[in-house]
């Protein structure tokens, strides 16, 4: 099925799936219904990463500066810019570093978008994303902020969240002379980026924050997951060892990401390092959760949307069936990647 098809069927078998827990959206495979499949995109993709020599840690506590240059070397994709007329801004907001998208003559007042990338903390840039937020920028008619926060373990909590926390001050004491409708912020970002994101939110005592966007967010800082089994992912047996390699991938950085960001094992109980621990859940606003269904922080997100649903919070749960952690970056390769910005950007432009 050629790329056009697959962006229109992934826009016309979107299901409702309604739970006693949350409202969920199921975005099939393109090309079929039936579950426990990998995508055929990303298991060409996964296929060629599984050629490649596995990263080994000796310590995933204490990890050396070369085993943290492997795996900041083995993140990210290429991908394809498909936006149009977009500029982009290079410049610091309080001293932090960050690039700004939006459309060319855009008119004033329009929707602002935050977005924190992912990379477990101590890896990722805004380098991976970039044609994701300049396409959101594009299809949502917003100016999108990408930060480029500084990374663990050198920036260890809370210091990233502290410049995600002033970019966004910035703008709200800046709105006019950015031509941004401050009641019209979001904040997004993907997997820790998404924890960052929330973490935000919690910050926000004042409620300014109009939608957060989580793409499979790192919600809750944990070693040992006891709900979490990899018989809850059901996996032909076709697909069984692609698969398993999907679920399990981020599972095995799951000390790294912990301990390269945190100081001592008492912060993981910090709601600002695991949000899902929130006390006041009325500091979260409308929610947008995006999950591919073969990833190991799943369960986490579709514990945080029972919770936020719970509490009386407006949300929304995406499930990409067939798909893996980091989808999103693989724009122009992965159509669910592009299905995934429309979504996104629908809902911005509801606001």
């Amino acid at each position: 099925m050629n790329y056009e098809k697959c962006i229109l069927n992934l826009r016309q078998q979107k299901l409702n799936v309604k739970t006693d827990l949350y409202n969920m959206y199921m975005k099939y495979i393109p090309e079929t219904k039936e579950l426990g499949v990998v995508d055929p995109r990303q298991l060409k993709a996964c296929s060629k990463d599984m050629k490649n020599k596995p990263l080994v840690i000796n310590d995933k506590r204490n990890i050396t500066d070369l085993e943290l240059k492997a795996i900041r070397d083995s993140f990210g994709c290429e991908n394809i810019d498909l936006s149009s007329n977009i500029e982009t801004i290079r410049t610091t907001f309080n001293n932090v570093k960050v690039e700004l998208y939006r459309k060319k003559n855009i008119s004033d007042n329009n929707p602002i978008i935050v977005n924190i990338h992912g990379g477990g903390f101590f890896g990722g840039c805004i380098d991976v994303v970039r044609n994701s937020c300049k396409l959101l920028a594009d299809r949502s008619c917003s100016t999108v902020v990408n930060i480029d926060y500084d990374l663990a373990p050198n920036a260890k909590f809370p210091t990233a969240l502290e410049q995600c926390n002033s970019v966004i001050k910035y703008i709200f004491e800046n709105s006019k002379e950015l031509k941004v409708d401050s009641d019209k912020l979001v904040v997004m970002g993907d997997s820790a980026g998404g924890n960052l994101a929330a973490a935000c939110c919690l910050s926000d005592k004042e409620n300014s924050i109009a939608l957060q966007v989580l793409l499979y967010p790192l919600i809750e800082l944990k070693v040992e997951d006891k709900n979490w089994n990899e018989s809850l992912y059901y996996l032909e047996d076709k697909y069984s060892e692609v698969g398993k390699t999907l679920i399990n991938g981020i599972r095995n950085l799951n000390e790294v990401c912990i301990f390269s960001y945190i100081n001592d094992e008492k912060e993981m109980k910090n709601e600002l390092v695991s949000p899902i621990l929130a006390k006041d859940y009325s500091l979260f606003p409308m929610t947008l959760l995006i999950s591919p269904e073969f990833d190991y922080l799943r369960l986490q997100a579709e514990c945080f949307a029972k919770k936020l649903e719970e509490n009386g919070i407006d949300t929304i749960l995406y499930r990409y069936q067939g798909m893996g952690h980091a989808f999103y970056e693989h724009l122009g390769e992965f159509p669910q990647a592009e299905d995934c910005i429309n979504e996104i950007a629908e809902a911005i432009m509801s606001l």
